[in-house]
């Protein structure tokens, strides 16, 4: 057992900076899509007089 826990690789200092970056990376991205989409549904709503 002891041999499979030293083949897991553990993740270092830099590796999970990097995750780390990616994760923000992709919430603003995913984050700035989704607020286009609610501000364009909007706009359509009020220029269809829906809303």
């Amino acid at each position: 057992m002891l041999k499979e826990v030293n083949k897991i690789r553990w993740s270092n200092r830099k590796n999970l900076g990097q995750k780390f970056t990616w994760v923000i990376t992709f919430l603003i991205i995913f984050g700035a899509f989704f607020y286009a989409i609610d501000t364009g549904l909007k706009y359509l709503f009020v220029l269809l007089k829906i809303v």
